[in-house]
């Protein structure tokens, strides 16, 4: 069977998800193409046309899901085929299964449930494929349960990153490559959608699975055999939850693979066991959340139960290990003071972060503190549903000096850390009004200096300067904050 996917943006980070499926559908025999609307849709038509894929794939989250309505409607003037969405945001929006032009939804892990539904695509038994609901040519909707979690990872093919790669030639150039370790976070943020997956597949399998160290190392293996390969990022969650798996990755990697690697923690795991195992495994750089600098606010609207003294406690621990830190942060959040954006700076001077990279709080339906912002009638429209990227604009009601704070920090807010005297800009609202005017500067700013300073900070690899120029022009065209799968 031909089925095709498609990817409205991509740029300096690869789409996980996709590359899965595509591995998954070609382990069983199907032929998959790959489309990137980074030039617009209608330049990829003859080529999808020419393909004429019967199941055409979208992966989304909630504030790409009008783009893609748009980009299937498009398609469908060209082309005749079953449209399936995927992703975040038809897992938490069942209603998303009657928009128009929308045939099939996958709710969860897609991959069983893809490789079922085109084995059934001539059968009626299609119908009852578990993780997928559908909407007949008649308007019937048909919602079916969800199927157990993957238990074993290993049973899964590599992603296939050579279909991306050879449709995004500066990933395959890039020689910082990335992979995951696992999959699921037993943790409960109030803005992150885990609370809600958790409790959708409570009782259907382990929600924290991670690959065999051998099996990931191969994975990585195979990468480093075709591309370039210098320095890896691993974007689990919690790298490392698992301090078992934890103890054997750290032994055998700098024997078995030995490239320097960033990854993403939770301060209340960084204990010096821990950290040891980091350091000697070669990691030079942590991405930790600090994420708010009012401790109430953290524990009681953000459900993380985090102290300043944990955070400060946690970047000492990192430091003394020379292990770097990538702070990450958010502004904007409801019922946010300019005096908690204060508190936020201060914590990260406190932890020392070696680059403070900030997003835009953004109230993604489905999670616990969307429907506090809808209960609070926080939303800058009451009906709001759509909502921005998280490197986009607040959607909550602002009196506008504190909007135009929000958006104007939110650019140089990682500068503002490096260079704590800037910051009495914020101190004087006439100035802070008259930088509004130069917003479109300050966001080519914000782009070229997070590129820059994440490469030689965080994630030190040598890249050659043609690509790096070249990665730059990209995220100065597209942004940093393409959504990732």
């Amino acid at each position: 069977m031909r089925v095709g996917f498609y990817i409205h943006r991509l740029v300096v980070n690869e789409y996980h998800s996709v590359e899965v499926l595509l591995g998954v559908l070609k382990q069983h025999g199907h032929e998959a193409g790959l489309w990137i609307g980074n030039r617009g849709v209608r330049t990829i038509v003859p080529e999808i046309r020419a393909f004429r894929p019967e199941l055409m794939c979208y992966s989304i989250c909630s504030n790409e899901a009008e783009t893609y309505l748009s980009v299937n409607r498009e398609l469908r003037k060209h082309c005749s085929f079953v449209s399936l969405f995927g992703g975040p945001h038809p897992t938490f929006f069942p209603d998303f299964i009657r928009e128009a032009s929308v045939d099939i939804m996958c709710v969860g892990e897609g991959e069983e449930a893809l490789v079922e539904l085109i084995d059934r695509w001539t059968d009626e038994r299609k119908w009852s494929v578990r993780n997928l609901h559908f909407q007949r040519p008649d308007g019937t909707i048909i919602a079916n349960p969800v199927r157990p979690l993957i238990g074993d990872l290993d049973s899964l093919p590599f992603p296939d990153r050579e279909s991306l790669f050879a449709r995004s030639p500066l990933l395959g150039d890039l020689p910082i490559k990335t992979f995951f370790t696992g999959r699921g976070c037993p943790y409960n943020c109030s803005y992150c959608f885990n609370r809600k997956y958790n409790e959708m597949y409570r009782g259907l399998g382990r929600i924290l699975r991670h690959k065999s160290v051998g099996y990931l190392f191969r994975e990585i293996q195979d990468v480093g055999r075709r591309h370039p390969m210098s320095f890896i990022r691993f974007c689990d969650d919690n790298f490392g939850i698992d301090r078992g798996w934890l103890e054997e990755f750290s032994e055998r990697y700098p024997r078995e693979i030995g490239l320097p690697f960033s990854c993403y923690t939770r301060p209340n795991l960084v204990r010096d066991e821990y950290v040891r195992s980091l350091a000697r495994a070669g990691c030079v750089s942590v991405y930790m959340g600090i994420e708010c600098g009012n401790e109430a606010m953290r524990k009681r609207l953000l459900n993380r139960n985090l102290t300043d003294g944990e955070i400060v406690a946690a970047s000492e621990s990192l430091h003394r290990a020379g292990i770097k830190i990538c702070a990450l942060n958010m502004i904007g959040l409801p019922g946010e003071t300019a005096a908690d954006q204060d508190q936020l700076l201060a914590l990260n001077w406190k932890c020392r972060s070696d680059y403070a990279d900030v997003s835009v709080f953004q109230p993604f339906p489905g999670t616990d503190i969307y429907e506090h912002t809808r209960r609070e009638e926080l939303m800058a429209a009451p009906d709001q549903k759509r909502v921005s990227g998280q490197f986009g604009e607040s959607v909550l009601a602002w009196p506008d000096w504190m909007n135009d704070r929000i958006k104007i920090l939110s650019k140089v807010f990682g500068l503002m850390v490096d260079r704590p005297g800037l910051y009495g800009i914020f101190r004087r609202p006439a100035l802070l009004r008259r930088l509004g005017f130069f917003q479109p500067l300050l966001n080519l700013f914000c782009k070229i200096y997070h590129g820059y300073f994440l490469q030689r900070r965080i994630f030190p690899a040598r890249v050659p300067l043609a690509v790096r120029l070249r990665a730059l022009q990209q995220m100065a065209r597209f942004g940093r904050g393409e959504t990732q799968g």
